[in-house]
């Protein structure tokens, strides 16, 4: 089994790479999607146990990401 991918199936939260980071969280601004806040937050996966895309990762707060 590749290492990407179970470190995937282990964490719960796929691993985002260092890249696609920085690139949503320079297209979100650094602040939540759902609420604008710029506290607590950090790159999430929208659907959980998907494949981590641009199109599928946000940067969203700790509040906010329990209602994902």
């Amino acid at each position: 089994m590749p290492k990407w991918l179970d470190e995937m199936t282990n964490a719960g939260e796929p691993v985002i790479p260092a890249n696609l980071r920085n690139a949503v969280w320079e297209r979100d601004e650094g602040q939540c999607v759902k609420c604008g806040t710029k506290e607590d937050v950090d790159v999430h996966c929208v659907v959980p146990y998907a494949m981590p895309t641009e199109a599928n990762c946000n940067v969203v707060c700790k509040t906010c990401l329990r209602e994902f």
